[in-house]
């Protein structure tokens, strides 16, 4: 009996270990027609020369592995044979499989667009600018907060900045502001106009003129430090300095000690309002105005107490990508007339900015940086020099940033400009930053000092990844020094905080301690994500502890296809407080007026998707959620070529044909323009179809023949929708409802009895 067991062991051993060794191999394969290969051979590409859309299409030929087009269609719609020469030239040398999503090349003295995405191709002679027709439109960006507490705070805060579309490439642009609070004994105001301008586009050239105010300049936009205000102003230029806008990587970090939001402002307007947490907060260049400028930094709690107050200076300058050149007469504050050139250039790898001006008080200044972006032995190098003069005398300026994941990341600057002139910053700062991963913990420095302050920033910064969560632990320790000293405050800070956050799918929970003055801060923070057929809702709450005074609030926020809102509540020390903010833009064209997402380009388009009867349907149109039978702007970018809007089906019921084609050329701010979505749907019923006991049915469905299987089972396309179904069984005829459904089962009801006809 023990040999039996022994040897049936062993035999089992030996087939599972068999099956255990053994690899099963399963290929997938894909039809016939279906493989990306075979469908990348059957797209067909909009064609457009120097602006004109071409009669017929191109598309690829195997045996030749190029483009081609219907010769014969072609000249029957007027295209000459030089014409059709020249595009059967470019189309034989445009590298086919060598541009896997697209490409851009010079061809012939031709601009050469080829986007496969898209299926279009440009060709534009590189001599020609196409100059498009313009026409009257508006776009307008908004934002508005409003907070208000029991202990007679209000604050009400409003921006916005309206692009005007106007015939002949031209268009107007205004900047407004209006900012109010009012404490229990104190109150203060500011509204007015910033910048506004009328606009003129030539072909390579553009003549501006009205009011320049250099708080309003948008991040990216400046390469130099010299950037004055002026009261009136015209300005002849190239169309480079228009289209050009790169998002800057740098950011400001400021460690807060209570929740509430940061206050920016400079010269005595706000420019700025930032959420903040307890601990660390990073802000980013790109949200801030351009230039290199000293601005007020406050903390405010959501009672409307200033919690701390400190000046920062902002270097937000892009000195590498620029190309063009602008000339200036203007005006002062002072009534001093002025004349100010400028010019970026590129050239052997360096990238030059400069700029000269000058008044009739023979107060002038003068500057120029060079740039440089390199690497050597796997490290990124770039480095910037500047030189600055005046009437008061000479400064100059660099910066480096050097590093790899080996050593880790340093960043220098130096700022060091006395008063040079009336026309130049007069903040002299100095920055270092360094960064490194060591193991899976990354450690940050930064100090920065300028003559009023210094700052000493150190965190460290661990992650930590699985399945089901993620988490992450940040410690910071901060020591700040004035050099002026103010009323009720000491001249050094040291600061302590640590961060601990718990993401989820769509949830996160957020663990803040903070110490600062002696006094011990506490917060607990829980926020939820829903993702939606109208955009995305976030849900929170948070408990705080700041000594002895508690503090909670909730809030809910939206981000949608018409913009961004938010609203919070709760309770601090016993003060009830609530805020209230909103974000967004309206265009309005001859089709209409709707409403979308903030527009920093000032260009939009206006969607409408058509409505298909009883059958409610969504889509995506640029990333944006529309659905059917509304109308919705959608911003888009300046001085850019669209033939098509990126569209794509949002619906998990029903299969969509969807063609968004628009003709869109060199886009002026202040443009609106229109499209029309061309939808075909492809709708799925199928479930179980019941009677009134519940039971399944089955028999033949009139509309389209299918069976009903003797569980009830149905499966039917559609190109329209479908309110019920009749089915006729052996017995009995059914009306099916299928509007509604409880886990796809469909409820249907009896018509004719087909036993009593008999």
């Amino acid at each position: 009996m023990l040999y039996i067991k022994k040897s049936l062991y062993i035999f089992l051993l030996f087939i599972f270990s068999g099956h255990t060794k053994s690899e099963i191999k399963i290929e997938y394969l894909v039809p016939k027609g279906f493989s990306p290969f075979e469908q990348e051979m059957n797209m067909e590409f909009l064609g457009i020369l120097n602006g004109e859309i071409l009669p017929g299409k191109f598309y690829f030929s195997k045996a030749s592995q190029k483009l081609i087009f219907d010769k014969k269609q072609f000249q029957e719609n007027g295209l000459n044979d030089s014409t059709i020469k020249i595009l059967e030239k470019v189309l034989f040398q445009l590298p086919y499989h060598k541009c896997a999503q697209g490409c851009e090349t010079l061809l012939m003295g031709y601009r050469v667009i080829f986007d496969k995405l898209n299926q279009s191709l440009s060709i534009t002679h590189h001599q020609k600018t196409v100059m498009p027709e313009t026409t009257w439109g508006l776009v307008h960006n908004q934002s508005f907060d409003i907070s208000a507490a029991s202990n007679h705070y209000r604050a009400l805060s409003a921006e916005g900045q309206g692009y005007f579309g106007l015939p002949g490439q031209s268009f107007g642009y205004i900047n407004w502001f209006y900012h109010q609070w009012h404490r229990k004994n104190h109150a203060d105001s500011h509204q007015g106009f910033g910048s506004w301008y009328l606009q003129k586009n030539f072909p390579k050239t553009y003549l501006r003129f009205g009011q320049k105010n250099n708080l309003d300049a948008s991040a990216g936009s400046i390469q130099t430090l010299t950037n004055p205000w002026l009261d009136q102003f015209m300005t002849f230029g190239s169309q480079h300095y228009l289209s050009h806008q790169i998002d800057s990587e740098d950011s400001l970090v400021l460690y807060a000690s209570s929740p509430g939001h940061y206050e920016i402002y400079r010269d005595n307007r706000l420019i700025r309002q930032i959420p903040a947490q307890i601990g660390r907060n990073s802000i980013s260049y790109n949200q801030l105005p351009s230039g290199y400028y000293s601005a007020d930094v406050r903390l405010v709690d959501n009672t409307g107490r200033e919690i701390t107050k400190e000046k920062v200076t902002i270097s937000n300058i892009d000195y590498q990508a620029a190309k063009g050149w602008f000339v200036t007469l203007g005006k002062t504050k002072k009534q001093k007339s002025l004349v100010q050139l400028s010019l970026s250039q590129p050239k052997f790898g360096f990238q030059f900015n400069g700029t000269v001006l000058g008044d009739d008080h023979h107060q002038w200044a003068a500057e120029g940086n060079i740039s440089r972006s390199t690497q050597m032995n796997g490290m990124k190098i770039n480095t910037t020099l500047g030189v600055m003069g005046g009437e008061k005398g000479f400064g100059h300026y660099a910066r480096l940033n050097v590093g790899n994941s080996v050593i880790g990341y340093i960043s220098l600057s130096y700022y060091q400009h006395p008063y040079i002139s009336v026309y130049a910053p007069r903040q002299q700062s100095q920055y270092v930053s360094y960064s490194r991963h060591l193991g899976d913990v990354q450690i940050t420095y930064h100090w920065q000092g300028s003559s009023k302050q210094s700052q000493h920033q150190i965190q460290s910064y661990w992650q930590w990844n699985c399945q089901k969560f993620n988490m992450s632990l940040a410690v910071g320790v901060e020591k700040s020094r004035s050099n002026k000293r103010s009323a009720g405050q000491a001249d050094n800070h040291i600061s302590l905080f640590i961060n601990t956050v718990v993401t989820l799918t769509q949830s996160h929970a957020n663990i803040d301690i903070g110490y600062r003055d002696r006094e011990w801060m506490l917060s607990a923070h829980y926020q939820k994500e829903i993702e939606h057929a109208y955009g995305k809702s976030t849900f929170g709450i948070t408990g705080t502890q700041l000594g002895k005074r508690p503090n909670f609030s909730g809030y809910v926020e939206h981000h949608g296809t018409r913009g961004n809102s938010s609203l919070s509540a709760g309770i601090d020390d016993k003060i009830y407080h609530a805020r209230f903010h909103y974000d967004g833009m309206f265009a309005m064209n001859r089709s209409g007026i709707a409403f979308g997402q903030r527009s920093t380009s000032g260009v939009a388009l206006l969607v409408k998707a058509p409505s298909v009867p009883d059958t409610p349907y969504r889509l995506k149109v640029e990333g944006s959620p529309i659905w059917g039978g509304h109308l919705y702007a959608i911003p888009i970018s300046k001085y850019r070529d669209a033939l098509f809007a990126r569209a794509q089906n949002e619906n998990t019921d029903m299969d969509m044909d969807i063609q968004l084609p628009v003709r869109i050329t060199r886009a002026h701010p202040g443009q609106v323009f229109s499209a029309e979505a061309k939808v075909r749907l492809s709708l799925l019923y199928n479930g179980f179809l019941i009677d009134e006991q519940k039971k399944p049915i089955s028999g033949t469905i009139k509309e389209t023949g299918d069976l009903v299987y003797p569980n009830g089972l149905f499966s039917i396309h559609s190109d329209v929708f479908l309110k019920d179904l009749q089915v006729q069984s052996h017995e009995f005829d059914y009306l099916c409802n299928l509007k509604t459904h409880t886990e796809h089962y469909y409820q249907c009801q009896k018509t004719t009895n087909h036993k009593e006809n008999l």
